[in-house]
């Protein structure tokens, strides 16, 4: 769920992604003390200065950056909005929490389902056998 667009991203940013330096100009933290949205701005030649979110990959947004320091990112030309730093794009992260909670709970939910499912058309079938 939370892996595919992430992987996509990646893949994108790896083919056509153009990599620069970006000043970091906010890293607040959410309501966790977890990073929140990072905004950025760099220079792209075709439409000059832009400014933007980082994107998170597989639900994670990157940690240690602070607010007027530099950060090497890689951006889609195509869409510049679509940015990444550009150590993960070089490495992304393995697993993060989002994508392991969403896997361990696909199983137990996609069983409930099954379980829910088949019950009902048993109870369904004694219903219809009493009538």
């Amino acid at each position: 769920m939370l892996w595919l667009p992430s992987h996509s991203l990646v893949d994108d940013l790896r083919s056509r992604g153009v990599s620069v330096a970006a000043e970091i100009v906010a890293s607040p933290r959410d309501g966790f003390g977890s990073p929140g949205n990072i905004r950025i701005r760099f220079n792209d030649p075709k439409r000059g200065a832009q400014e933007t979110a980082l994107s998170d990959w597989g639900g994670r947004r990157p940690a240690g950056l602070v607010a007027g320091s530099s950060v090497s990112v890689t951006y889609d030309p195509r869409d510049p909005s679509r940015v990444l730093t550009t150590k993960w794009v070089q490495n992304p992260p393995a697993m993060t929490l989002p994508m392991l909670v969403s896997l361990a709970l696909a199983p137990v939910l996609l069983a409930g389902a099954t379980f829910l499912a088949l019950r009902r058309r048993t109870v369904l079938k004694a219903s219809k056998a009493e009538r």
